[in-house]
Formats: C-alpha cells, sequence, structure tokens
C-alpha cells in the first residue's frame, strides 16, 4: 500500500485448496474478535485515515492498541475445500508450516461491498477506502443484513 493511503475492502474470503487439519500447517491464522477491538480505536472517520498518513511503519503507534492484550492468535483448522470470511479488520496472519514440505495452498478473494460497487455501475471510480467501515460505530457498515439486525446507522 503506498506511503499516506488507506486502501479495505469488505470481507476476505478464503478458500482451502489443501488440507490443514491441525495447527502449524501453515494455516489461516486470525486474532478472535480483533475487528472488534481495532475499531474501539477509531472513534471517527479522520482517526481512520490517519492510520494511512501514518503508513505501513508507524500504523501500529497511531492506532494506540497494544495488540499484546488481545486474545491470543487461533489456526483455522479445515479440509480442501472449505471456504471461510475474515471481516476487513480482523487481525489475520498466515501460521508457519512446522508439519513436513508440502505446502499449505488456499486462494483468497477480497470482497467489496454492494455500496462501493453500484458506484462503478454508475460509472464512477471505486473508492480504495471507506474509512467509516473502520470505526467504532460503523463496523458493519457495509454488511446491510448485520447492521439491521444490531440496529446500526448507514
Amino acid at each position: 500500500m503506498p506511503e499516506g493511503e488507506l486502501h479495505n475492502f469488505t470481507v476476505l474470503l478464503g478458500v482451502a485448496l489443501t488440507d490443514a487439519p491441525t495447527p502449524n500447517m501453515g494455516n489461516f491464522g486470525y486474532i478472535p474478535c480483533s475487528h472488534a477491538a481495532l475499531a474501539r480505536a477509531l472513534p471517527d472517520e479522520a482517526a481512520a485515515l490517519a492510520l494511512g498518513v501514518a503508513g505501513a511503519a508507524r500504523w501500529k503507534e497511531a492506532l494506540g492498541v497494544d495488540l499484546g492484550l488481545l486474545a491470543p492468535p487461533q489456526a483455522l483448522c479445515c479440509r480442501a475445500g472449505s471456504a471461510y470470511l475474515a471481516h476487513y479488520s480482523t487481525v489475520h496472519f498466515c501460521q508457519p508450516n512446522a508439519c513436513g514440505i508440502v505446502p499449505r495452498v488456499a486462494v483468497y478473494f477480497r470482497i467489496t461491498g454492494a455500496e462501493r460497487r453500484q458506484l462503478v455501475a454508475e460509472g464512477k471510480e471505486l473508492p480504495k477506502t471507506r474509512p467509516a467501515a473502520l470505526t467504532r460505530g460503523r463496523l458493519w457498515l457495509e454488511y446491510p443484513g448485520i447492521r439491521a439486525l444490531q440496529n446500526e446507522p448507514r
């Protein structure tokens, strides 16, 4: 990501192409509830945009969250053909493969919500970021079904 820019999408969709039935096989790793913890640290759009200004090297300091206080990392254990979703803001990573030389293979899709895609249909450029979707009160902005269940504003 270029220095000074903030890019986000709506949801990460992963599809396992090989088995990873136990931890430490190159699994998709994540920190449970990290998306909510990060959103709590961003009260408004200006705070979210400040992450882009801080850049990749200093985003942790700009966020002001002690990542060590989050839940312990988890490994997603699954079989080939399994699909899994992650909120854009969920802290995620690839675990090391300590169980042999066969690589774990998965394909990932960065899905952008319908509201942003509608702009493209109208001949406008797809925005690289929707900072409101990263903030405390708008975590589910691009998830209309969840937003309706939680009575979250548009």
